[in-house]
Protein backbone atom coordinates (compact mmCIF):
# COMPACT_ATOMS: atom_id res chain seq x y z
CA UNK A 1 0.00 0.00 0.00
CA UNK A 2 1.31 3.40 -0.98
CA UNK A 3 0.45 5.75 1.89
CA UNK A 4 2.19 9.02 0.98
CA UNK A 5 -0.51 9.71 -1.62
CA UNK A 6 -3.59 8.27 -0.09
CA UNK A 7 -6.50 10.39 0.91
CA UNK A 8 -7.54 10.07 5.02
CA UNK A 9 -10.93 9.36 3.51
CA UNK A 10 -9.33 5.93 2.57
CA UNK A 11 -8.54 5.07 6.61
CA UNK A 12 -11.05 7.13 8.27
CA UNK A 13 -14.45 5.75 10.12
CA UNK A 14 -17.57 7.22 9.09
CA UNK A 15 -19.17 9.10 11.97
CA UNK A 16 -21.42 7.91 13.31
CA UNK A 17 -21.60 9.46 16.93
CA UNK A 18 -21.48 12.86 17.86
CA UNK A 19 -23.06 15.56 20.14
CA UNK A 20 -24.87 18.97 20.53
CA UNK A 21 -23.04 21.31 22.28
CA UNK A 22 -26.51 21.77 24.88
CA UNK A 23 -25.96 18.06 25.78
CA UNK A 24 -24.68 17.67 29.02
CA UNK A 25 -21.54 15.84 30.14
CA UNK A 26 -22.96 13.11 31.95
CA UNK A 27 -24.71 12.01 28.57
CA UNK A 28 -22.09 12.76 26.62
CA UNK A 29 -19.99 10.23 28.82
CA UNK A 30 -22.37 7.55 28.94
CA UNK A 31 -22.59 7.51 24.74
CA UNK A 32 -19.00 7.31 24.76
CA UNK A 33 -18.87 3.91 27.32
CA UNK A 34 -21.39 2.29 25.64
CA UNK A 35 -19.85 2.62 22.12
CA UNK A 36 -16.04 2.42 23.65
CA UNK A 37 -15.30 5.72 21.74
CA UNK A 38 -12.87 8.26 23.02
CA UNK A 39 -13.87 11.30 20.94
CA UNK A 40 -16.93 13.17 19.94
CA UNK A 41 -17.10 15.88 17.57
CA UNK A 42 -20.01 18.81 18.94
CA UNK A 43 -22.14 19.57 16.54
CA UNK A 44 -24.58 22.91 16.00
CA UNK A 45 -27.04 22.16 13.88
CA UNK A 46 -25.76 19.29 11.77
CA UNK A 47 -21.98 21.80 11.95
CA UNK A 48 -18.51 21.01 13.40
CA UNK A 49 -18.18 23.28 16.36
CA UNK A 50 -15.84 21.78 18.65
CA UNK A 51 -14.83 18.60 19.83
CA UNK A 52 -14.69 16.55 23.21
CA UNK A 53 -12.58 13.63 24.44
CA UNK A 54 -12.56 11.54 27.19
CA UNK A 55 -10.15 13.68 28.99
CA UNK A 56 -12.25 16.71 28.89
CA UNK A 57 -15.12 15.45 31.04
CA UNK A 58 -12.38 13.68 33.71
CA UNK A 59 -10.47 16.85 33.40
CA UNK A 60 -14.40 18.35 34.35
CA UNK A 61 -15.12 15.66 36.90
CA UNK A 62 -12.27 16.38 38.86
CA UNK A 63 -13.41 19.44 40.12
CA UNK A 64 -14.79 18.65 43.82
CA UNK A 65 -18.72 19.39 43.79
CA UNK A 66 -19.20 19.18 39.91
CA UNK A 67 -21.69 17.14 38.80
CA UNK A 68 -22.05 16.33 35.30
CA UNK A 69 -25.48 16.29 34.63
CA UNK A 70 -25.38 19.72 34.77
CA UNK A 71 -22.45 20.87 33.04
CA UNK A 72 -23.24 21.16 29.31
CA UNK A 73 -20.63 19.67 26.70
CA UNK A 74 -19.74 23.47 25.24
CA UNK A 75 -18.54 24.09 28.11
CA UNK A 76 -15.91 22.23 28.48
CA UNK A 77 -15.63 21.00 24.84
CA UNK A 78 -12.26 22.08 22.50
CA UNK A 79 -12.39 24.78 20.45
CA UNK A 80 -8.95 24.37 18.64
CA UNK A 81 -10.07 21.57 16.56
CA UNK A 82 -8.07 19.83 13.92
CA UNK A 83 -10.14 19.28 11.09
CA UNK A 84 -8.98 17.95 7.49
CA UNK A 85 -10.87 17.65 3.91
CA UNK A 86 -11.56 13.73 2.69
CA UNK A 87 -8.78 14.29 0.32
CA UNK A 88 -6.25 15.32 2.69
CA UNK A 89 -3.49 12.73 1.93
CA UNK A 90 -2.85 10.65 5.25
CA UNK A 91 0.65 11.09 5.35
CA UNK A 92 0.22 15.10 5.97
CA UNK A 93 -2.32 13.92 8.55
CA UNK A 94 -0.27 11.22 10.79
CA UNK A 95 2.70 13.94 10.59
CA UNK A 96 0.24 17.03 11.86
CA UNK A 97 -1.04 14.38 14.78
CA UNK A 98 2.07 13.36 15.52
CA UNK A 99 3.72 17.41 15.47
CA UNK A 100 0.76 18.02 17.70
CA UNK A 101 0.00 15.43 19.87
CA UNK A 102 -3.18 15.10 18.98
CA UNK A 103 -5.93 12.42 19.39
CA UNK A 104 -7.63 12.08 16.18
CA UNK A 105 -8.35 14.35 12.89
CA UNK A 106 -12.01 15.35 11.91
CA UNK A 107 -12.85 14.91 8.31
CA UNK A 108 -15.30 17.25 6.52
CA UNK A 109 -16.46 17.99 3.58
CA UNK A 110 -16.83 21.57 1.98
CA UNK A 111 -20.09 22.95 4.30
CA UNK A 112 -18.35 21.76 7.33
CA UNK A 113 -20.30 18.86 7.94
CA UNK A 114 -18.46 16.06 9.70
CA UNK A 115 -18.05 13.11 7.38
CA UNK A 116 -15.97 11.04 9.31
CA UNK A 117 -12.40 10.63 12.01
CA UNK A 118 -8.85 9.61 12.32
CA UNK A 119 -7.58 8.96 15.47
CA UNK A 120 -4.22 7.68 16.65
CA UNK A 121 -5.44 4.10 17.43
CA UNK A 122 -6.38 4.26 13.81
CA UNK A 123 -2.73 4.90 12.92
CA UNK A 124 -2.08 2.58 15.43
CA UNK A 125 -4.19 -0.13 13.12
CA UNK A 126 -3.02 1.39 9.84
CA UNK A 127 0.75 0.86 11.08
CA UNK A 128 0.05 -2.56 12.14
CA UNK A 129 -1.55 -3.76 8.93
CA UNK A 130 1.53 -1.67 7.18
CA UNK A 131 3.97 -3.87 9.21
CA UNK A 132 2.26 -7.17 8.38
CA UNK A 133 2.19 -6.57 5.21
CA UNK A 134 5.77 -5.71 4.60
CA UNK A 135 6.75 -8.84 7.08
CA UNK A 136 4.48 -11.21 4.61
CA UNK A 137 6.74 -9.52 1.39
CA UNK A 138 10.05 -10.38 2.88
CA UNK A 139 9.36 -13.96 3.87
Amino acid sequence: MTVSRTPISDHMRRLTYSVEESMTLLKAREVMERFKIRHLPVLRSGKLVGLLSDRDIKGEGTWIGTKLDLVDVGRVMQHDIYKVSGDTPLSQVVFEMAERKLGCAIVVNHKDEVQGIFTSVDAMRLLSQLQAEEDIKST
